[in-house]
C-alpha cells in the first residue's frame, strides 16, 4: 500500500518569535520539532520512545523534563517564568500537542469549522481519548459550530429502552455520553498496534469498530454496553487481547482490517471456539491457546 505524503502548516517563526522555544536545550527543540510531524491529524502522540530515540539520536530522552521545559514561558511585561500547557501527558501512552488542531484549521476569523472531514476526524479522536471537552473549556479549540459527537449507530432502541431512558434511568442517551469519554477504543486499537506495528490505522474508522466490538463482547458475556465502558474495561481489553493473539497467528485474519475484524466477529469468535484456522478456502484444525477448559470443552 502506498501511503500518502502527510504535509502540514509549521510555524517559520518560533525561531525568532517564541521566547520559551529559543530556551529549550537543542534536544528539546528537536524533539518538539519531531512531535509536531509526527503526531496525527489531531495533535496526538502514541509514546514510542524506541522509535524517537532511532529516528532523532536523542539520547536519555526525559519525556517529564521535556514537557515541563516546552511547558514554560515568560511573562513580556517583567520577564517571570509563567506556566503554560503546549503539552500534556493524557496517559502513559499518548501525548497531546493542545494547540495543534488550533494552529493547523483555524480560519482567518480564529475559528474551527468542524463540517470539515479532516476537522471532523480529528475532533472525533479527542473525542475518543476524552480530552476534547476539556479542549473546548480551555480554548485550546473554539468551533463555528457545534460539533455532532460520533454516537453508535448499533444502539437498542427497544420500547424498554426509550422507556428507561424518559424515566431519567441509566438509558441511551446517558451510556453513550459516558461512552464519550472513556479510552477504551483508543486502548483497544493500541493493543491491534501492539501485535501489528505496519498497520495503516484510520483512527476514526478503528473507533468506532473497536466501541462496536467492546459491546459485542459485553453482549457475549451478559453485560450492558454502560459495563462495557464503564466497568468492564478491563475485562473487554483481556478479551480484545485474546482474540488479537488469535489473529496474528491466522494467515487469513491476520491482514485484516479492525474494521473487517468488526464485520467478521461472529466467524472470528467461531474459528476460536472450534480452534480452526484460515488457509484459504478450507480450514484446518488448531489447538487456540488460552479458550481450552479443564474439561477439554472450549469456551471463549
Amino acid at each position: 500500500m502506498i501511503e500518502k505524503m502527510a504535509k502540514r502548516q509549521t510555524d517559520t517563526k518560533i525561531w525568532t518569535t517564541q521566547r520559551w522555544y529559543k530556551k529549550l536545550h537543542p534536544c528539546h527543540k528537536l524533539a518538539w520539532k519531531y512531535l509536531t510531524d509526527v503526531c496525527d491529524h489531531a495533535g496526538i502522540w502514541k509514546v514510542d520512545f524506541g522509535q524517537l530515540v532511532e529516528d532523532t539520536s536523542i539520547e536519555d530522552f526525559d519525556i517529564r523534563a521535556f514537557i515541563d521545559a516546552c511547558n514554560q514561558d515568560f511573562d513580556k511585561e517583567n520577564g517571570e517564568k509563567i506556566s503554560r500547557e503546549r503539552i500534556k501527558l493524557v496517559n502513559k501512552k499518548t501525548v497531546w500537542l493542545t494547540g495543534f488542531v488550533r494552529f493547523q484549521y483555524e480560519n482567518k476569523d480564529f475559528m474551527i469549522n468542524p463540517s470539515v472531514p479532516a476537522i471532523k476526524s480529528a475532533l472525533t479522536i479527542l473525542n475518543g481519548y476524552g480530552i476534547l471537552q476539556e479542549a473546548l473549556d480551555k480554548g485550546y479549540i473554539t468551533l463555528s459550530k457545534p460539533f455532532e459527537r460520533t454516537i453508535d449507530r448499533d444502539i437498542d432502541r427497544s420500547s424498554e429502552g426509550k422507556k428507561e431512558e424518559e424515566k431519567g434511568g441509566p438509558g441511551e442517551k446517558e451510556e453513550e455520553r459516558k461512552g464519550e469519554h472513556t479510552a477504551l477504543a483508543p486502548r483497544m486499537v493500541s493493543v491491534f498496534k501492539e501485535a501489528f506495528p505496519d498497520y495503516p490505522d484510520d483512527e476514526m474508522v478503528d473507533f468506532e469498530s473497536c466501541r462496536l466490538i467492546a459491546y459485542k463482547i459485553a453482549k457475549s458475556k451478559g453485560w450492558t454496553k454502560e459495563q462495557a465502558v464503564n466497568g468492564k474495561q478491563a475485562d473487554v481489553e483481556s478479551i480484545w487481547q485474546k482474540m488479537v493473539d488469535f489473529i496474528k497467528s491466522d494467515k487469513w485474519y491476520s491482514t485484516r482490517s479492525i474494521s473487517d475484524i468488526n464485520k467478521q466477529y461472529q466467524a472470528l469468535i467461531q474459528s476460536m471456539i472450534n480452534g480452526t484456522k484460515f488457509k484459504g478456502n478450507t480450514q484446518q484444525a488448531t489447538p487456540v491457546a488460552g479458550i481450552v477448559t479443564k474439561a477439554g470443552s472450549r469456551k471463549f
